[in-house]
């Protein structure tokens, strides 16, 4: 319990913990039987009009559009008012993944019907509609400026696209797993096949680029995206709902239905780091700063301070907590130069500044 005084200045009524610093949006907190800070954040806005379902994804551009999926519609808005530009309508059941290409107005989304589909976030015209999954398509990743993406399948498949030629460059990688999530970055390591491909038009952006996908067996699988190959994989015993490549891009973020958060190195995945102070299911991850953001099933979403070399979680910054959901899932997250987004199942979307995080 906490009272505020006449100056309005906060103070505890508990000997379990000290009030260190409270602004108006933040308020830091010292455990007095432990060595650890935790600071919460309020958002700075939340926008409970664009969406009055549950949210599944959402991405945000520099340029300041935001796209986001629910159960009530795919719509592009405006990060600065929350003001709907347009809803875009052509997929048959749920959106599963929507973001936004490097040039911040075109959009790409999956789905439930085995489509993926790429838009214009201008006028709302689907130029480009992409088939080749047997089952429902969870997740999509862009390589470089977009030429190709890559996509993931509850079919087991990874499929790399050439989105002007409408078409899958094969072969197709074959996870032997139904495939939950993905992610992908550019590497320097020595683990890619690193020749040119055959076709240039048809495939540019898979040289020198690896791809993380993870299960709903626990399977953590490491590719090689321009030799369509598993570099490694792993095991972490719980069915994987996200991965992230890490900023320092030597380590992976791995979140399970568990709760568990795991942090692997590249390219062995040997386990450097795990948290798991919750048993409540990992349903989001965003690197931010020198840690990880992680939104959780039970509305919780915090963030951990990762040591430089990522081998392990610190102390020495607050355990940051976003406030405002409540008991709803955080389903997704992104950010821009001066915002973290959160979507969640009571159909908000709320921003938070990250000058009010550090």
């Amino acid at each position: 319990m906490y009272t505020i005084d006449e100056t309005f200045a906060i103070r505890a009524d508990s000997d379990k913990f000290d009030i260190k610093n409270v602004k108006a949006k933040s308020l830091t907190v010292k455990m007095t039987n432990q060595d650890l800070l935790f600071k919460v954040v309020a958002p700075s806005e939340t926008f409970n009009s664009i969406h009055t379902k549950s949210i599944n994804s959402m991405d945000v551009s520099s340029g300041g559009l935001g796209v986001s999926a629910g159960d009530d519609g795919f719509l592009v808005w405006e990060t600065s008012t929350g003001l709907i530009r347009r809803k875009l309508e052509g997929h048959v059941g749920d959106v599963y993944s929507a973001q936004l290409f490097p040039s911040g107005i075109v959009v790409l989304s999956c789905g439930a019907d085995m489509r993926i589909k790429i838009w214009s976030a201008e006028d709302g015209s689907c130029p480009v509609s992409l088939t080749g999954h047997s089952a429902a398509i969870t997740q999509t990743a862009i390589l470089d400026r977009g030429r190709n993406i890559v996509s993931c399948s509850k079919d087991g498949k990874v499929r790399i696209w050439s989105c002007s030629k409408a078409q899958t460059i094969e072969p197709i990688i074959d996870a032997n797993d139904v495939i939950n999530c993905i992610d992908v970055q550019e590497t320097n390591l020595d683990i890619v096949n690193r020749d040119d491909p055959e076709d240039p038009e048809l495939e540019s952006g898979t040289v020198g680029k690896i791809a993380v996908i993870g299960g709903e067996s626990g399977s953590v699988q490491l590719l090689d995206l321009r030799n369509r190959s598993v570099i490694r994989s792993t095991n972490v015993n719980s069915a994987v709902n996200t991965v992230k490549f890490l900023n320092d891009e030597n380590t992976i973020a791995v979140g399970t239905e568990d709760g568990k958060l795991t942090v692997l190195r590249i390219p062995d995945l040997k386990t450097l780091a795990e948290k798991h102070d919750s048993d409540s299911s990992l349903e989001s991850l965003l690197p931010l700063k020198n840690g990880i953001l992680c939104g959780k099933y039970d509305g919780a979403c915090v963030w951990y301070s990762l040591a430089n070399d990522g081998a392990s979680f610190t102390s020495q910054d607050p355990i940051l907590i976003l406030s405002g959901a409540d008991v709803d899932p955080i389903h997704d997250m992104a950010q821009d130069e001066d915002y973290v987004y959160t979507a969640a199942r009571d159909g908000c979307i709320r921003k938070y500044k990250i000058s009010n995080m550090f």
